[in-house]
């Protein structure tokens, strides 16, 4: 019993090593995916503000359409 921990620590001390070159490129992808994230937010509040500007401009055009 006391074998097989003894080697199962250190297979995991073998294998840790490898895993951390991996943890830049994950920290890269997270960075991005905030940015992302970030960048989605911004196109909705604008696509919000231009739907409101159209419908606004759509209201303006019916009255004076109306008027005539």
């Amino acid at each position: 019993m006391r074998i097989k921990f003894v080697v199962a620590v250190f297979a995991m001390l073998l294998i840790a090593p490898g895993c951390m070159p991996y943890q830049d490129e994950y920290e890269q992808a997270m960075e991005a995916k905030e940015e992302a994230e970030r960048m989605y937010e911004e196109a909705k509040v604008e696509a919000e503000t231009a739907k409101g500007a159209l419908e606004a401009e759509q209201q303006s055009v019916q009255r004076i359409y109306n008027e005539d």
